[in-house]
């Protein structure tokens, strides 16, 4: 046997070397982690928000009757109903659940947080049997430092976000 062989392996001192460096780098990345997912969640509102103001004209269009989004600021919600203006009409389905279309962003796990302030007046906004909307309007999405704003054009229709 020759004495000068050793086993390829790593000593104690490597090990906690590179333990160490991970830890460090794990510190350093979660505050970024945190900030990321804030982004994410409030650009995931607007998209909601945008995608339901879209099938909401959608429906509009495709069934010839009005069709009311209606915004509740302070309980941070929205719905969707058939109706002119009054926010009493049934509501539209949900085209993902089934369900009908109302959103609750305190009650939405993914959502919940979200802040959002609507320029509609009275709170709502029709969209019309052709799709043209009763205003012009937006709505303001908020979360930690995040905004993102969703605009609707009263003389197009266009729903526009960024």
């Amino acid at each position: 046997m020759n004495g000068d062989s050793k086993s390829p392996a790593f000593t104690l001192i490597e090990l906690l070397i590179v333990i160490t460096m991970v830890g460090f780098f794990t510190v350093l990345s979660v505050p970024r982690f945190n900030a990321l997912r804030a982004a994410l969640k409030a650009k995931g509102a607007s998209k909601k928000i945008m995608a339901d103001l879209r099938y909401a004209q959608s429906i509009a269009m495709g069934s010839d009757t009005n069709v009311t989004v209606c915004f509740d600021d302070a309980s941070r919600s929205y719905a969707a109903r058939y109706d002119n203006g009054t926010c009493n009409g049934a509501y539209l389905k949900d085209p993902f659940s089934g369900g009908d279309l109302i959103m609750v962003f305190d009650t939405d796990p993914q959502f919940k947080g979200v802040v959002f302030n609507s320029s509609f007046g009275g709170g709502h906004m029709t969209f019309d049997r052709l799709g043209r909307p009763s205003s012009d309007g937006t709505v303001n999405v908020t979360f930690g430092d995040n905004f993102y704003s969703v605009g609707v054009t009263a003389g197009t229709g266009l729903v526009t976000g960024n």
